[in-house]
């Protein structure tokens, strides 16, 4: 058997099994899934298919206020006539009408075109930011905490052997500096 064909086989071989490390890590966390009790188990799932089948309230489509100003613009907001200057009252009446009919109708159709894709790109955005903070940010910066807490504690020696009487110092040297008020008149 050439060497090339022992060493593919060995290696097929090796990558087929998992190492011994992984055998270990699969064991602890069935034992740590184990120690969970059927109540809590049922209760996450419990949380976990509500939060998905939640009834939505098509009343009240913006219970937190956010998109407070949007339905605010109406046709006086946008466009006005001063006393002056008028134009026919049925053109008036129409522009009034058109104006409303198509801010209603073009929003329906770019929601019905659009929603959709962009309810999808959204939750994919905020589900990849939610990631990041959960899986990135925080090990980061509490990695970065610990890792700095040995710089802090010299830092905050040399602040309080040097820094702190230099303060004192000059706090009484500007203490004692009166100063007085006069008005004159």
């Amino acid at each position: 058997m050439p060497a090339s064909v022992f060493v593919v086989l060995t290696v097929a071989t090796w990558l087929s099994s998992p190492p011994l490390w992984l055998y270990y890590l699969s064991f602890s966390l069935l034992r740590q899934s184990d120690t969970r009790t059927m109540a809590e188990s049922n209760e996450e799932e419990l949380l976990i298919s509500e939060s998905i089948t939640v009834e939505i309230n098509l009343n009240d489509r913006d219970p937190k206020q956010i998109t407070e100003g949007v339905d605010k613009v109406d046709f006086e907001d946008v466009i006005a006539e001063p006393a002056g200057v008028r134009s026919v009252d049925c053109v008036w009446k129409y522009s009034f009408k058109t104006f409303t009919v198509s801010k209603h109708w073009v929003y329906r159709g770019l929601t019905a075109i659009f929603g959709l894709p962009l309810s999808l790109l959204w939750g994919l955005l905020f589900a990849f930011l939610s990631f990041l903070q959960i899986w990135v940010v925080a090990p980061c910066i509490k990695s970065l905490k610990f890792e700095f807490q040995c710089l802090c504690q010299p830092l905050l020696q040399v602040t309080k052997t040097v820094v702190r009487p230099v303060l004192k110092m000059v706090a009484k040297v500007y203490g004692s500096v009166k100063g007085m008020v006069r008005k004159e008149a």
